[in-house]
């Protein structure tokens, strides 16, 4: 067996190498999407600063019997953000209890994606698409910039599935989600880049 070299997702030995990028990858992180996004064509790349939205700041981040969160990668991230990430309008929000973050994006009115419901959208994202309404997912969003482009078509996943870790489940019915992997703003992201891209190749074959 050829010699791959270590994973660039957790280090262990890689098994397989991205036919785009060229990264090494073991078969679990590739399956689980560690380098979504990198590996997509420039034009989809297009970068914007993430904008925290400071008022939505969990401040006291508790669990649901109360007791404070342990302490983890989830420190240092806000807890929402927004920005438009090659014309797209997109969010990342984190649950106001559970801890975990869901991801967001705007789809614009005539796009074929339009008014399908979450179980009529077949995109690889990360545990599948959870939300698809006209709705913002929060009724505090629709103060924000980003959310007031009428029309849109909210879709999206969330990472508070059985393979994920949720801050706020950690201490809580006896650690459920424990054995999970947190999933952060940059893998959120990532996974919207990739969500993204395959909107427009939607688009274009419609």
């Amino acid at each position: 067996m050829t010699d791959l070299g270590e994973c660039a997702g957790c280090g262990e030995v890689a098994t397989v190498v991205c036919s785009n990028c060229d990264t090494p990858w073991c078969s679990d992180c590739e399956a689980d999407r560690v380098h979504t996004g990198t590996c997509l064509p420039d034009a989809q790349l297009v970068r914007a600063a993430l904008a925290p939205i400071e008022h939505f700041n969990l401040h006291e981040r508790k669990d649901p019997n109360g007791d404070p969160w342990p302490s983890g990668e989830w420190d240092e991230e806000p807890d929402a953000v927004e920005w438009i990430e090659n014309g797209w309008r997109c969010l990342i929000v984190r649950h106001g209890v559970n801890g975990h973050l869901n991801g967001y994006v705007g789809v614009p009115i005539g796009h074929a994606a339009h008014g399908l419901a979450d179980n009529e959208l077949n995109l690889q994202v990360h545990g599948g698409v959870t939300y698809a309404s006209p709705n913002a997912p929060a009724s505090w969003l629709d103060e924000l910039t980003v959310v007031t482009t009428p029309g849109l078509w909210w879709v999206g996943f969330d990472t508070g599935h059985l393979t994920d870790k949720s801050p706020g489940l950690e201490r809580f019915i006896g650690g459920v989600g424990s054995g999970g992997t947190y999933k952060t703003v940059d893998y959120c992201r990532a996974e919207i880049v990739r969500m993204i891209y395959e909107l427009e190749e939607m688009e274009r074959s419609a």
